[in-house]
């Protein structure tokens, strides 16, 4: 399997110096150049045009289509102040590693995507991925546990990894029906049971079976519904002592899934 370059046309460019865009400081990259030059200050930007998981778990087709839509939107916005420099210096912070090779079974995509993640994240390189199915959540989230609890001592409870997805779904499916889009959390509080801290915000009753929500409770879960966050406010939600606990030197891992916004705020 491989990677496949984003399209060209997709760095948009306004051509026009007093006014730049994102797409023309980010550069098209192999592995082997991002790995010779990125440091712990890059990006790296990888996607995941798949949706197979979405529909072996009976959801909606189309997320497919997502890895570009969302280049397409997301580099024609302007950059930081910080990172305008770069347009003159030459330089970039910022890597498109393009999208995973759709071929193969679904559980072979998965694990290039882990196995590529993982050696990212082993040179601690910073890495926004763009779906594509949930099921990929997994090879993500696991990519970033191997590379974080290999460099952690045991003993280090301080710094234990977290790992936040903003969802509507626990996604605490079993694999009885294979790796699906249902399935990506179930993997990962089996396979790293204890090892790190499980955060779930924006859950909506009726997406999630009462076994679904107690299992991953008796995993050790904290779960906060999208009741809690209308009626108190995230940055209330933010002042619990889970988050408190968090130190500029805990890894973290974010994962977002669109249906945890309104129709008009994801279209947005």
């Amino acid at each position: 399997m491989r990677l496949i370059p984003s399209q060209p046309q997709l760095f948009f460019s306004k051509n026009d110096p007093q006014d730049p865009r994102l797409g023309e400081i980010v550069r098209s990259s192999s592995m082997d150049t991002l790995l010779s030059t990125a440091n712990t200050e890059c990006f790296a930007i990888m996607g995941y045009p798949d949706d197979e998981g979405i529909k072996m778990n009976g959801g909606r087709p189309g997320a497919a289509e997502a890895p570009k839509t969302i280049r397409q939107f997301l580099y024609k916005m302007t950059p930081p102040p910080k990172y305008q420099d770069q347009l003159k210096n030459q330089t970039t912070s910022f890597f498109d590693l393009g999208d995973i090779e759709v071929a193969n079974e679904i559980h072979n995509r998965h694990n290039f995507a882990e196995e590529t993640h993982t050696l990212i994240q082993s040179r601690r390189i910073k890495t926004l991925t763009l779906g594509g199915g949930h099921d990929y959540g997994f090879s993500d989230a696991s990519s970033f546990l191997k590379a974080t609890l290999s460099e952690l001592a045991p003993h280090t409870l301080k710094n234990k990894p977290v790992v936040i997805n903003f969802d509507a779904h626990l996604d605490v499916r079993p694999t009885n029906n294979g790796f699906n889009s249902g399935t990506p959390f179930y993997r990962l509080l089996n396979q790293y049971e204890s090892q790190f801290e499980f955060i779930e915000i924006g859950l909506q009753p009726q997406c999630n079976s009462l076994f679904h929500r107690e299992w991953a409770l008796s995993k050790g879960a904290h779960l906060f519904d999208l009741s809690e966050v209308h009626s108190t406010q995230l940055q209330k939600i933010l002042t619990h002592p889970l988050f408190q606990k968090l130190t500029p030197e805990t890894p973290v891992y974010i994962s977002f899934d669109i249906d945890s916004l309104s129709s008009s705020e994801g279209g947005g």
